[in-house]
């Protein structure tokens, strides 16, 4: 597949998964699957939330959005970024220094002290 097509494709997708965020409410409608690790063992992965979070973003509710997953709030402006300019993102830390960030915010965000990490 060339480089082109690659991309529309890409942001084609992303265009159709953002419109289904907007116009369908993660907390009323049931289009959206929930959360298989939340359903089997009760606790909060990193990305539970991520759909409400978006949701409220696409409103223009960042109180809201972060509420839900601060993570997805603070990571979505850095994934262009990192398809924009790869270069930046290449060292070797970075992928353990983000793997490490996301395992304590789960540990984090199950521990009663910080139940406002949780979704709500």
């Amino acid at each position: 597949m060339s480089d082109k097509l690659f991309n529309i494709v890409i942001f084609g997708g992303l265009a159709v998964m953002l419109c289904a965020v907007y116009f369908f409410n993660p907390n009323t409608d049931s289009i959206f699957p929930p959360c298989p690790t939340n359903a089997i063992t009760d606790l909060y992965c990193p990305g539970c939330g991520t759909l409400r979070a978006l949701h409220a973003l696409v409103h223009g509710n960042l109180k809201e959005a972060i509420s839900q997953n601060v993570m997805t709030v603070i990571f979505l402006p850095i994934l262009p970024l990192m398809a924009i300019f790869p270069a930046l993102f290449r060292f070797r830390f970075i992928p353990w220094a983000i793997l490490i960030i996301f395992v304590i915010y789960t540990i984090l965000r199950n521990l009663e002290a910080f139940a406002f990490l949780a979704p709500h």
